[in-house]
């Protein structure tokens, strides 16, 4: 069985993750036939799907959304970064 997203993307390095992220969810769009997390989910509940399937399916949901939240949070630290390191006193804790 594959590795946790969360768990087995640790080791890699920190400067390439966000395109490794970009390149993990234009992998899932591609091999799934699908343009969010919420259309597996849906699949995953079908009739016709064996439970190793749903199983893979709400998997790659989920790794597909935190990869997509993590990629949120770069975007923001990049938008924000001038904010930021000029006035410490906005940045809260």
């Amino acid at each position: 069985m594959l590795e946790s997203y969360s768990e087995g993307r640790q080791s890699r390095n920190s400067r390439n993750r966000p395109l490794i992220w970009k390149n993990d969810i234009a992998a899932w769009e591609a091999e799934y036939d699908a343009h969010s997390p919420d259309v597996l989910r849906e699949r995953a509940t079908a009739d016709d799907v064996s439970a190793e399937q749903a199983y893979e399916f709400v998997r790659i949901a989920s790794d597909w959304e935190l990869a997509r939240y993590r990629l949120s949070l770069v975007q923001d630290a990049v938008e924000n970064y001038e904010t930021w390191t000029s006035d410490p006193s906005s940045i809260t804790v």
